[in-house]
């Protein structure tokens, strides 16, 4: 592994830091008192912005480089996290912070895959880009494993996760600072808005991209609410053990995708997809038994 990859593997470090907004759901629903409501439009704040900013973004990185939306993403989050290190007293300043991580994981992850291409050995992308997604797991696992292991053992409160994340923010973004990286720019004009939402006018694009809505909608949500349903049905604590259900459900997510690499060199995607979509309907409908 050369210098420039560790570089952008870093990056997909910190995009999975954007993942920690499903923990904080049930944890700032304690420390605001919130209601259901109020909770959830926390992680309304952090993923909206993925959104709003992908296609926007994408257009500015086809004109300025994809090393600069990089930076760009770092940025915008580090100052988001920067925030609450001056005293988290508000519910209020609270989304704020959630939205700026969210508006920078968004714009990490628009230039994330395009700039791992060009770090990577004639060969080895598709190697760097399933470990950079690796990278990226342990990244949203933090946001669950290390509140609960400051609470369980060394009694500390879960805004640690904020000094731990903008040190590591700011390490990537000086690091990536000082890498250069020679960009592989396509021989074509670049794109505008209407050229992206005219890809919409094919219906297979089009079903492709309402059953990313969908999917998306239903990880974010049970992300967020599992701690909170493991609390008010369970009465498990939601700073400790609470939080284990959201790792849970991030590793279930990583072994998922392992196996689906490897399930899928020998059965057909198509077979593949409905029996999955099968299983994910039993365990949502698992979910309303009371048990």
């Amino acid at each position: 592994m050369n210098r420039k990859t560790f570089a952008i593997l870093l990056a997909f470090l910190c995009m999975g830091f954007g993942d920690a907004v499903g923990p904080f759901v049930g944890l700032a629903k304690e420390q605001f008192a919130l209601s259901n409501f109020e909770a959830q439009l926390i992680a309304f704040m952090g993923f909206i912005m993925f959104g709003l900013l992908s296609v926007p973004m994408g257009l500015v990185q086809d004109r300025t480089g994809k090393k600069f939306v990089l930076m760009l993403g770092l940025s915008i989050a580090l100052v988001g996290l920067v925030l609450p290190l001056f005293g988290l007293s508000s519910y209020a300043l609270f989304l704020l912070t959630i939205l700026l991580l969210g508006a920078g994981a968004a714009i990490l992850q628009v230039a994330g895959n395009p700039i791992m291409r060009d770090v990577s050995e004639p060969g080895k992308y598709s190697r760097n880009l399933s470990f950079g997604q690796f990278i990226k797991a342990i990244g949203s696992l933090s946001g669950s494993l290390i509140p609960f292991a400051a609470a369980k053992w060394m009694g500390m409160d879960w805004k640690v996760l904020f000094p731990i994340y903008v040190a590591s923010l700011l390490i990537t973004l000086i690091i990536i600072a000082f890498t250069r990286i020679q960009e592989v720019k396509a021989d074509k004009e670049p794109a505008t808005l209407a050229s992206c939402f005219s890809l919409l006018s094919n219906r297979f694009v089009l079903l492709m991209v309402l059953g990313i809505f969908v999917y998306v909608g239903i990880e974010i949500c049970l992300s967020s609410g599992v701690p909170i349903l493991l609390s008010s049905h369970y009465g498990i604590d939601l700073k400790t053990w609470g939080l284990l259900g959201n790792a849970f459900f991030f590793i279930a997510i990583l072994t998922g995708r392992f196996l689906g690499s490897v399930i899928l060199s020998w059965v057909k995607p198509h077979s593949f997809f409905r029996m999955t979509v099968a299983l994910s309907v039993l365990g949502l409908l698992l979910i309303f038994v009371d048990n």
